[in-house]
């Protein structure tokens, strides 16, 4: 059996918003090149440990990906962000053509 390691994301700070803002999963991969940032971000504390202690939000996620400090951002603006790069990420590419 395969799993496949993910990055778990939470917007909002209660059960409703929760249900407007439903978990995301960051592929794993797309995460770990920027730990050192996440470790900047979070008081040293690495992808792994985020990660054991339930992920972060979609604004500290995309705070990691794009290599800045994290700065609150609309949760809806940040949730669709993520949500585009997470497909981005997965899709398949098109084989080059000759």
């Amino acid at each position: 059996m395969i799993t496949t390691k993910y990055m778990p994301v939470r917007d909002g700070w209660n059960h409703r918003d929760w249900t407007e803002f439903p978990n995301l999963q960051v592929p794993w991969a797309m995460m770990e090149p920027h730990d050192i940032q996440a470790r900047r971000n979070h008081c040293d504390q690495s992808l792994e440990v985020l990660r054991s202690r339930g992920g972060m939000s979609s604004c500290e996620a995309l705070a990691i990906l794009d290599g800045r400090l994290w700065v609150k951002m609309q949760q809806n603006e940040a949730h669709e962000e993520l949500v585009r790069r997470i497909k981005a990420f997965t899709q398949p590419q098109p084989a080059p053509t000759t």
